[in-house]
């Protein structure tokens, strides 16, 4: 440590010849180990940045930027572009959630068709039910309507079951969002604790920054006594060597007190140029920290505003969660159907029944000639039965028509289903990278606290070592009291 001061000593007495009148003379630095005795970190004075000396004798140095304030607002820039991604899948949701209500709405609209598809279906039912009651049509003919009668039951049926599929899928994928949202309320509550612990030591920073600008001022003042002081030293000596009055002894003790007071006084001097790098550290530390909580602020702000709009989301889909209570009657629909394939196939057994009276009649008819009119007439009743069975065939070709365009319409919807649970599962697989996105934020939040507390010690460290600044000063300024009270006391000899 003595060396070092060494080397600051000769440094000052050569600037000390390039700005004051007559040289000072060399003596030994042995007095200077007490002002270096309280001080703790004088291998951070060796690397300090080089000085540039003005003519009123100050030293001014060069402001080195803080590697670890570097990083913190490089983690403070990670962590905006983190939040701005968050925002945009938080977007991504709110859409998400507005296409989930535009889809129940056409599950509604799909259910309003299948209730109208269903309505149809009972109709034809009631016809059938009403033909019934004729005698049946000739055998090739009855099992073409029959088998016409099953494809469109078949094809009433099938859309149906779609709906109900695409029902539960939309379900599932509402129950994720839910608890993608809720994810993302936690991350935005973990986000507002971080920010009130920044908000803290931002605090506690401005109260360190404040004492240490009282401290700085008064030791400027110090400093600048001294510096005086040291002048008028320096004009005696110059008054006191021109005369060539002053004995042998008074002169060497004159030059061991010069000598001294001039290694204080550059002892004092580094003190002064260390307590200043460290408060311009300090106070661009404090610019970057007030600057970095008030984006912070800006950025809880909007992640409110958008938490709000969660909110509103979610009691929306609560409400489509009512309206999606509804679509259990697509059961009762599935009830309906089994009911109508039951009562179609009383009426087929019903066809083969008529169909094997038909035979008998037939063969009947061979018995004798003497029945032949009853048969006549028979036939001509069932002619107009036939007559009738065609009249009631075109209106249930064309209640079939009407079911086809039905069914066509269903077809369309249900391909407009499918194309949007193809969207929502791309929407799922966003969500969950924007998960994975916000466990990396999270371990990022845990580091810049890390590096929080490792500033709030380093300015713990600075606080001492402006209290032991401050002592040495102290130190240095009875010393100088002293020296002066000895000048007052060898002047009259």
């Amino acid at each position: 440590m003595l060396t070092i001061v060494n080397r600051r000593c000769h440094r000052f007495t050569r600037s000390s010849r390039r700005h004051t009148g007559p040289p000072p003379v060399r003596r030994s630095n042995s007095n200077i180990s007490v002002a270096s005795s309280g001080r703790h970190s004088i291998q951070n004075v060796a690397a300090a940045p080089p000085a540039v000396i003005h003519e009123n004798g100050y030293q001014q140095f060069h402001q080195r930027p803080s590697p670890a304030l570097s990083q913190v607002s490089q983690v403070q820039q990670q962590s905006a572009e983190q939040i701005e991604a968050l925002n945009k899948q938080l977007a991504e949701a709110t859409a998400a959630n507005a296409a989930l209500q535009a889809e129940l709405e056409a599950v509604k609209a799909a259910q309003a068709t299948s209730q109208s598809n269903a309505s149809s279906i009972m109709g034809l039912l009631h016809a059938v039910e009403d033909i019934s009651t004729v005698p049946p049509p000739p055998e090739a003919e009855a099992i073409h309507h029959h088998d016409e009668v099953e494809e469109q039951l078949a094809g009433l049926i099938s859309p149906e079951i779609v709906a109900v599929e695409a029902y539960r899928t939309l379900e599932s994928e509402n129950i994720h969002l839910r608890e993608a949202n809720t994810g993302l309320n936690r991350d935005l509550e973990t986000v507002r604790d971080k920010v009130a612990k920044m908000e803290v030591f931002a605090g506690n920073v401005e109260t360190v920054k404040d004492r240490l600008e009282q401290e700085r001022a008064s030791i400027e003042e110090e400093c600048e006594r001294l510096r005086e002081k040291l002048i008028e030293r320096e004009n005696e000596l110059a008054k006191a060597k021109a005369q060539g009055e002053v004995s042998a002894s008074t002169s060497s003790d004159w030059k061991t007190e010069i000598s001294r007071l001039k290694g204080e006084n550059t002892a004092l001097v580094d003190a002064k140029d260390e307590l200043l790098q460290k408060v311009q550290t300090l106070e661009s530390l404090l610019s970057d920290v007030i600057e970095q909580k008030r984006v912070v602020e800006d950025r809880l702000s909007e992640l409110e505003q958008q938490n709000d709009n969660l909110t509103q989301s979610n009691e929306r889909l609560l409400r489509f969660e009512k309206e999606n209570n509804r679509l259990d009657e697509l059961d009762r629909l599935e009830q309906e159907r089994a009911s109508i394939e039951e009562e179609c196939e009383r009426l087929r057994e019903k066809l083969i029944e008529r169909e094997n009276e038909l035979a008998k009649a037939k063969a009947q008819g061979e018995v004798s000639a003497s029945t032949s009119s009853d048969w006549k007439t028979e036939i001509s009743r069932l002619k107009g039965e036939n007559t009738a069975l065609v009249d009631a065939k075109d209106e249930l070709l064309q209640k079939v028509q009407t079911l086809e365009s039905l069914l066509s319409d269903v077809i369309e919807q249900k391909r407009v289903v499918e194309d949007r649970l193809s969207e929502l599962e791309q929407q799922n697989d966003n969500l969950t990278q924007s998960n994975e996105r916000l466990l990396r934020f999270e371990k990022e939040n845990n580091r810049l606290d890390e590096l929080v507390n490792k500033m709030r010690t380093e300015v713990e460290q600075f606080r001492v070592e402006a209290e032991l600044s401050r002592r040495c000063l102290d130190d240095l300024r009875r010393m100088i009291d002293r020296a002066n009270s000895n000048d007052s006391l060898g002047s009259p000899a």
